[in-house]
């Protein structure tokens, strides 16, 4: 496994283990609006603090600083 490396883009990072997709898959489902009780079920997570801990930075990757940031404007 490749720590720390990023792909040719430098978005992704090279390193990847068994558990990364169930952690990707749980930040889709959660910028998509999928719910809480909804990304559990499909994770098979019991404890909500797990999936709160892997969604835990979207809103900042989504907030308005960025958006501003983004535009431009």
């Amino acid at each position: 496994m490749i720590y720390g490396a990023k792909d040719d883009s430098g978005q992704r990072y090279l390193a990847w283990s068994g558990h990364s997709a169930r952690v990707g898959a749980a930040r889709d489902m959660a910028r998509a609006g999928v719910s809480i009780p909804e990304i559990m079920q499909a994770g098979g997570w019991t404890n909500v603090n797990i999936v709160m801990n892997y969604i835990r930075n979207l809103d900042s990757e989504t907030g308005a600083m960025v958006r501003l940031l983004e535009d431009g404007d």
